[in-house]
């Protein structure tokens, strides 16, 4: 806990304490000395013009460096006493480290209560950290020399991170590896800058999370990855294409359009494909939300993977997303897998069966804001197990994702059945959709899940 407190040996005490009872035996004698002085001066005058010239040199060099030496060594008294009595020096270096990070990164009460957004979560750490810095000499120390304090790069467009290259500049100087890259742009009409200083670091980075509301952003920033010389071994990736702020919500529900070739972050069957899929291989969480197309059937995970996102995104038609069910079954040690707010046209000629498909490891599977076809086709393909599956339900679980031309009438039979087979471990309806259900139609709906062990039934304010 504390590091010891006779820190200075006795015998460096000891001269110490003998230094100063010569120092000021001395200055008594160069006192008496200057006192002396003064008396023969005043009964010889004959050497005045030789003693003036000693004096000026006296008071302008010995005086000069005794007051700086005083001055200094008070200081460092000073100093050395104030640490001695602060209980703070005396923690251990790694107890510091420990609370300065907790301090930094660890979100307050207020914090999680409201969801504090990434970018103003990067800004706070950076202010908890120089804030930190300048109570006294103790923590700046701690602050400067803790690697993982000075880890998260800021590449943002906020006015008090993006005017502040030296921010960066530290985050590469001071970080080693390991560098979390928190890329966030939120101003379209604003031009990307200042990707030139990562290039030659991206190897440096273990996580990233990429936000932008324009797609070109996001393909520039990964591109530095992609075609990057050195290795590139990233544990965590998130990349989101964000909304404005008035459509932005965690159930914001995307348009229904089957993406054009264009729209996917790299061409199939390009070099870019394959280095991507090379960098995926090393993920252990991996979160994509938004707009952001991936060729699914080109992707296979290693055992590395263990959590998997996919967020407010329309992937086509409900074969594609079968692509990204089969591409995460490959994921042999995942264990958390979430679905929400994701829509698939579905197919005009569904198929009999869908694959049951093998995930050994999976302890959670959450499910929120999806409709009917895409909830039957993730619930066929995952068989019942052992993982936890929770459903966040609303309204468009009643209903067909369908195209212009498709019409396809929906019973709510369909969706009572569908949990027959299944056991819901934790089940969330918002308010319309237990109004719409009525009394007889929701305990047809928990009589389907009647089989469940731990099911809980609750309603989400709207």
């Amino acid at each position: 806990m504390y590091a010891q407190s006779n820190c200075f040996p006795g015998d460096t005490m000891q001269r110490w304490q003998e230094a100063g009872s010569m120092l000021s035996a001395t200055l008594k004698n160069y006192l008496d000395s200057c006192c002396n002085l003064e008396t023969a001066h005043l009964h010889d005058n004959a050497r005045s013009t030789d003693l003036v010239s000693r004096i000026d040199s006296a008071l302008d060099s010995l005086h000069v460096t005794l007051a700086q030496q005083l001055t200094q060594s008070r200081s460092t008294l000073a100093r050395t006493r104030n640490r001695s009595a602060s209980t703070l020096c005396r923690l251990s270096k790694e107890i510091l480290t420990e609370i300065l990070l907790d301090v930094i990164y660890v979100p307050t009460k207020h914090e999680r209560k409201f969801k504090i957004e990434m970018g103003s979560r990067v800004q706070m750490i950076y202010w908890r950290l120089h804030a930190l810095g300048l109570v006294c000499s103790v923590w700046r120390n701690v602050a400067v020399n803790c690697q993982s304090a000075w880890r998260v790069f800021p590449f943002m467009d906020c006015e008090e991170l993006s005017n502040k290259p030296l921010t960066k500049d530290l985050s590469l100087q001071r970080g080693a590896n390991r560098l979390y890259l928190s890329a966030i742009r939120s101003r379209s009409w604003e031009r990307l800058k200042g990707l030139e200083m990562v290039v030659e670091h991206v190897h440096r980075f273990s996580s990233a999370d990429i936000r932008s509301v324009e797609h070109t952003d996001l393909k520039q920033i990964l591109s530095l990855f992609l075609e990057s010389k050195h290795p590139i071994a990233l544990s965590h990736l998130s990349i989101a294409h964000t909304l404005q702020p008035y459509l932005d919500s965690v159930f914001y529900y995307p348009d229904t359009s089957v993406p054009e070739l264009s729209d996917y972050l790299v061409l199939k069957d390009s070099p870019a494909q394959t280095r991507l899929g090379e960098i995926l291989q090393s993920l252990s969480v991996f979160c994509v939300s938004g707009a952001v197309f991936i060729h699914w059937d080109m992707i296979t995970f290693s055992t590395r993977l263990t959590e998997l996102c996919l967020h407010q995104i329309t992937l086509g038609y409900d074969s594609d997303l079968l692509k990204f069910l089969r591409a995460a079954s490959t994921a042999r040690e995942l264990r958390d897998l979430k679905i929400i707010a994701v829509r698939t046209i579905t197919d005009p000629i569904p198929p009999l069966s869908y694959p049951k498909l093998s995930f050994p490891k999976l302890q959670t599977v959450l499910l929120g804001e999806l409709a009917y076809n895409v909830l039957a086709v993730v619930l066929a393909s995952i068989p019942p197990g052992t993982h936890r599956l929770s459903l966040l339900l609303g309204g468009r679980c009643l209903a067909f994702d369908l195209d212009r031309e498709t019409q396809l009438p929906f019973d709510t039979r369909m969706f009572c059945d569908l949990f027959k087979k299944y056991t819901v471990d934790t089940l969330i309806l918002d308010e319309s959709l237990k109004s719409f259900l009525g009394a007889l139609k929701l305990g047809a709906l928990d009589a389907g899940a009647q089989d469940t062990q731990d099911a809980e039934l609750g309603v989400e304010k709207g």
